[in-house]
């Protein structure tokens, strides 16, 4: 194995040495510490990790959303060749608005409720990739010329693409006046408006019921196979990342801790996060179910030194308190940030299994009085 870090092929985003903190009256929070990641074009990748990892806020940096103080950003993010924080605000408005694109968790809080969907639709489809108009240009391409006739066709065309049902009334309503499935279908097309090359998708349907989740997932599949898109997932579902992703990585407390293509990662897991996710994952072939990995997340005003898993790592070890890991890779498309995959290091334990990690976390089983031991007293 080498410390080379895994890369995508024919990469059109480039993150390198991110670091994220925020400035409070409590002190610096260094929420994301040195992330390193990569989407090749026409690939889906997801970025997953309980809730309070980071993904959201590695979004948010790629996407420059964060005020600059109080949050301290550094590292490199490049798209296509071309830095994203060397860009005037225009240029980076012009590539946002037209070659990337974002859907947002919420659909609710993502749409303007005092505007119609067909005019925030509209607006996207005639305004996309112009960056800031001016009050004049945006008043005398809204009122004048076919530019608007030719625009809200294109906005009517992409709510059928998405499968909204009777799309002209949809167009005349207010976001109040829909559903959540409905608001994320008028999202997904509001993303997908200007033809972007790179989507990324902040936990899309988290709102949403389980069966019309689904059928949005299925729907966001044939768009981005039909659209040829390389898309950005952040989502905590591990199911999502199986069922939708070529390459995954695992993020935990600032950190990329694994990353592996899909299959590869759900077959083999390495990372004894990655291993204690998965394992804590019921299963229908049934057995006992892990209890889960003890602890939360790390508290970022004071993270912990090293590695960042280890107190709650079954197999942490003095090596895992001194210093911070690096990513160990196993080919140009895997790698673990781990010491107990460090060759040139001495560790108490071997590589891990899945089922050593399940065994070590417990199952809600062995911790239930069985019928006999209940009769027994």
């Amino acid at each position: 194995m080498t410390t080379i870090e895994p890369i995508a092929r024919d990469p059109i985003l480039e993150v390198d040495d991110l670091h994220v903190g925020f400035e409070s009256f409590d002190g610096f929070a260094d929420v994301i510490d040195g992330v390193n990641l990569s989407v090749g074009k026409g690939e889906v990748v997801t970025v997953a990790g309980e809730t309070g990892c980071g993904k959201s806020v590695t979004m948010k940096a790629i996407l420059q959303l964060l005020d600059e103080p109080p949050a301290r950003v550094s590292g490199t993010i490049d798209f296509d060749g071309m830095s994203l924080r060397e860009m005037s605000d225009t240029e980076f408005d012009q590539i946002k608005g037209e070659r990337m694109s974002i859907i947002f968790q919420d659909p609710m809080s993502s749409l303007n409720p005092t505007f119609t969907v067909g005019e925030q639709l509209t607006d996207t489809a005639q305004f996309g990739g112009y960056g800031n108009a001016g009050v004049l240009e945006y008043t005398r391409r809204k009122h004048f010329g076919s530019e608007r006739a030719e625009a809200r066709e294109r906005a009517v065309e992409m709510l059928e693409e998405v499968q909204m049902p009777d799309p002209e009334n949809v167009m005349d309503s207010y976001p109040t006046q829909l559903s959540g499935g409905m608001r994320q279908r008028v999202l997904i097309a509001q993303a997908l408006m200007n033809e972007p090359d790179l989507l990324i998708a902040d936990e899309i349907g988290t709102a949403l019921d389980v069966t019309i989740h689904d059928q949005i997932l299925d729907l966001l599949q044939e768009l981005i196979d039909s659209h040829d898109l390389s898309v950005l997932m952040i989502t905590h579902n591990l199911g999502i990342a199986r069922q939708v992703s070529d390459r995954v990585y695992v993020m935990y407390g600032g950190r990329m801790v694994e990353t592996a293509p899909t299959k590869e990662l759900f077959d083999q897991p390495k990372h004894p996060y990655t291993q204690g996710l998965i394992a804590s994952i019921p299963r229908l072939t049934g057995g006992a179910m892990a209890e889960g990995i003890d602890g939360s997340v790390p508290e970022y005003l004071d993270p912990p030194d090293g590695c960042r898993f280890h107190p709650r790592c079954p197999y942490a070890h003095e090596a895992c308190v001194e210093e911070r890991p690096e990513m160990i890779s196993s080919s140009a498309e895997a790698g673990v940030e781990c010491v107990l995959y460090d060759d040139q290091r001495t560790a108490p334990y071997d590589a891990p299994m899945l089922d050593d990690t399940r065994d070590r976390m417990g199952t809600l089983e062995e911790q239930t009085d069985s019928p006999e031991e209940v009769h027994n007293d």
